[in-house]
C-alpha cells in the first residue's frame, strides 16, 4: 500500500503541476507587486498527497510562509516546468488565510491563500454505467484496475454537482507531459497505458474553486 501511495503520489503531483501552469497566468502577472493578493485554494485529504497551489515559473531567490503549521513552500523542476527555471509549490495544511512570500528577480512578492475545505463536484462519474462519484467524497483521486480496462474502450458519463459547473473531461495518456483526449460526455475512450487517467475539472462559482480529480488506471 505504502509503494502505491507513493506512486500515487508522484503522478498526481506531476500531473497537476502541469495542469496550474495554465491555471496560474493570472497569479503570475499578478506576483509583480509587492501587495499581498488573495488566491482560492483547497485543503485536500492527506490520502491525496498532493500539494495545493503553485506560485510561477521563475529562478526564485528566496520563500518563506508566515505560518509554518498552515502552509509550507518547495521548489519543484521537471515537468510542467520551463527549462532552466522553478515552480514554487506551496502546500496548505489547514483551512483559513495564509500569506505566503518569494523573491524573485530582486522583488519580493507576497501571495495571500484562502484555504477552503474539498467538496465533491461530482453528482455522477459513470464508467462503463458505474456511477463512481461517490468515491470522491472525501478524496479527489481514485483508483481504478488497470488490467480489468486494458485496450478496453470505455463508455464515460458525468454531471456536476450543485453550483458546480464542469471545465473539461480528459483522458491523459501519459501524465506528467499533458498529452490528452477530450472526452466527451456518453463518449468512449480507450484505454491504452497504465497510469493513465481520467482528469476532470470544475469551478464552483460560489465559492471560487477549481476542484481537480482523477482517476488513475493503476
Amino acid at each position: 500500500m505504502k509503494k502505491i501511495s507513493r506512486k500515487l503520489s508522484v503522478i498526481f503531483m506531476t500531473v497537476m503541476l502541469a495542469v496550474m501552469m495554465v491555471l496560474s497566468t493570472a497569479a503570475e502577472t499578478q506576483a509583480a507587486t509587492t501587495t499581498p493578493q488573495k488566491r482560492v485554494v483547497t485543503l485536500y485529504s492527506s490520502k491525496s498527497k498532493n500539494y495545493n497551489s503553485f506560485l510561477g515559473n521563475y529562478k526564485f531567490q528566496s520563500l518563506k510562509s508566515a505560518d509554518r503549521k498552515k502552509a509550507t513552500l518547495a521548489l519543484k523542476n521537471g515537468a510542467g516546468v520551463s527549462a532552466g527555471m522553478q515552480a514554487v509549490v506551496a502546500t496548505v495544511k489547514k483551512t483559513g488565510n495564509v500569506t505566503v512570500s518569494y523573491k524573485k528577480q530582486g522583488t519580493v512578492n507576497k501571495q495571500t491563500f484562502v484555504v477552503k475545505k474539498y467538496t465533491n463536484p461530482l453528482k455522477s462519474l459513470k464508467i462503463d454505467g458505474t456511477n463512481i462519484a461517490s468515491k470522491f467524497k472525501t478524496d479527489n483521486v481514485y483508483v481504478l484496475p488497470y488490467a480489468k480496462y486494458a485496450g478496453k474502450k470505455i463508455k464515460v458519463s458525468y454531471s456536476a454537482a450543485s453550483n458546480f459547473e464542469l471545465s473539461y473531461v480528459d483522458y491523459l495518456l501519459q501524465p506528467g507531459n499533458m498529452k490528452s483526449d477530450m472526452v466527451k460526455n456518453k463518449g468512449t475512450v480507450k484505454i491504452q497505458k497504465k497510469n493513465s487517467a481520467l482528469l476532470i475539472s470544475a469551478y464552483n462559482a460560489k465559492t471560487q474553486q477549481n476542484e481537480t480529480c482523477m482517476v488513475i488506471f493503476q
